[in-house]
């Protein structure tokens, strides 16, 4: 999570001008899933951070966050090390459980007194595209969707909180299949040319 933190801080005074809530960063910021026949497992960890709206930093005492997706499945959320030390309160991530997504999960977590932060390092979320047939799908945080639960607490006051990630699924055949597909649609050629001559 620290190469994260150290990739984004020089991002932070652009993003928090150039919007007025605070953003939610992932790492990468695609996520490429990617599987070797249709129906295999397609699973993948995504490192989130947010940025408040304020620069150089922000009192934080809270955080709510609700992952939630149309399409890939949120299984689960694990805190990272920042937010295990800093915000001893954290709440179990609860999947499913507001109804704003067909797919969604939920994490939550305060202290008694404020930090400053400039970016705070949340966590991994695992995206489950297992089933989904190839393309692009998102996963967001939207303030506005959930009707202004996703927001960091900066001494008593909200800082609404969106961000989007892409999700892109593709099937790609390890070489040795792509081999033995060739070889067989040689063969298939072969056999054809020998039968109509």
């Amino acid at each position: 999570m620290k190469s994260i933190a150290a990739g984004l801080v020089g991002l932070v005074g652009l993003c928090s001008q150039a919007m007025g809530a605070a953003i939610v960063l992932y790492a990468p910021d695609t996520a490429d899933i990617t599987r070797l026949t249709a129906d295999a497992a397609a699973m993948m960890d995504v490192a989130v951070a947010v940025i408040p709206d304020v620069t150089p930093d922000v009192r934080l005492d809270a955080f709510d966050v609700l992952f939630g997706s149309q399409d890939v499945g949120l299984p689960s959320f694990v805190y990272g090390a920042q937010v295990m030390t800093d915000f001893p309160n954290q709440a179990e991530p609860l999947v499913d459980g507001f109804g704003y997504y067909p797919n969604e999960v939920f994490v939550s977590a305060n202290r008694a007194t404020p930090l400053n932060y400039q970016i705070l390092n949340l966590g991994m979320i695992k995206l489950d595209a297992t089933g989904l047939a190839d393309g692009i799908y998102e996963v967001e945080v939207d303030n506005a969707r959930d009707e202004g639960l996703s927001g960091l607490i900066a001494q008593g006051s909200s800082n609404p909180l969106n961000g989007t990630l892409g999700v892109r699924v593709m099937t790609v055949p390890e070489p040795a299949s792509l081999s033995l597909l060739a070889l067989g649609a040689f063969a298939a050629i072969r056999f054809g040319r020998r039968r109509t001559a």
